[in-house]
């Protein structure tokens, strides 16, 4: 995974500026995104794109061809397992690299067609029945102090969306993992301003997940990836087992002495973060996956 560290100005998160981009449109009275915006043969994410509606799924590949996997989670709930592990490894997928550093700030729906022939370019370099793999950024994706919280997380619906009006069938790795497991890092620590970042993060992630078709999405819960990858070969349509067989490590994290050890405002953060992880895991008890 190539993940960089700054402000969304910064070329890690133009993609996901472009993202935003159907946003800022709907917005603008009298806005000409219409369809003839980008050419009749792809209609503009924005058409499907409204604030608080259901994305719906429309596109189903045969098989591998065609399908585009996306991990979406908060920090430390796996990201690393899938970009840097399982699709580094031998196998009948491709890192769409063209597509997550697609283009400048998008300030109109036209640019929704970067992302489309962005992900075409990627496809073309394959053949057989290839599974493209985008490469994303994990919620919050970077919190530097010159950049507004609003940026700080992708934007799932608009993706699913983008990915659907360009024909692709677009499918949601949901990572999760025990709150308690993912709370404190190298930089920032054991902290309630800490917890209180990831716990904003999730909600918006939730929120995200209920935008968009079930049918979009499973979920993989760290601990069991090894478990679990015959399911997830089945959505993917590729086989990753043996690629996460070769990379999987059980986890060896375990914060809960930190979590005694922390103060009270901490520790009130805390139950915040695990409200918002029982919520997540509702979202995926209710998938068929």
């Amino acid at each position: 995974m190539r993940r960089y560290i700054g402000c969304p100005c910064s070329l890690h998160l133009a993609f996901y500026a472009l993202l935003r981009a159907a946003n800022a449109d709907l917005r603008r009275p009298g806005s000409q995104r219409a369809r003839e915006d980008v050419g009749a043969a792809f209609p503009c994410a924005s058409t499907y794109y409204n604030e608080g509606e259901l994305i719906e799924k429309r596109h189903f590949a045969a098989g591998a061809r065609g399908r585009v996997a996306y991990v979406a989670g908060l920090e430390h709930t796996g990201h690393h397992l899938w970009h840097d592990g399982v699709f580094k490894q031998p196998g009948p997928w491709r890192n769409a690299y063209d597509a997550y550093d697609v283009g400048d700030r998008a300030t109109t729906c036209a640019d929704d067609a970067k992302l489309e022939k962005a992900l075409r370019a990627d496809l073309a370099r394959t053949q057989g029945d290839v599974l493209l793999h985008l490469p994303s950024c994990s919620y919050p994706c970077g919190t530097a102090p010159a950049c507004p919280p609003a940026t700080w997380d992708p934007d799932l619906p608009w993706l699913a969306a983008a990915t659907e009006a360009a024909g692709f069938d677009l499918r949601v790795i949901v990572a999760t993992r025990r709150p308690r497991d993912i709370v404190r890092d190298p930089y920032n620590g054991f902290t309630a301003g800490r917890i209180a970042t990831l716990t904003r993060s999730c909600r918006r992630l939730e929120a995200q997940l209920r935008r968009l078709d079930p049918r979009f999405l499973v979920c993989a819960p760290y601990p069991d990836a090894y478990a679990n990858a015959t399911k997830l070969s089945r959505f993917l349509g590729v086989d990753v087992r043996p690629a996460v067989a070769a990379t999987f490590r059980p986890s060896k994290r375990d914060d809960s002495g930190a979590l005694a050890r922390a103060d009270r405002d901490a520790r009130a953060a805390f139950g915040l973060l695990e409200g918002c992880s029982r919520a997540l895991d509702a979202v995926c008890s209710s998938l068929s996956y």
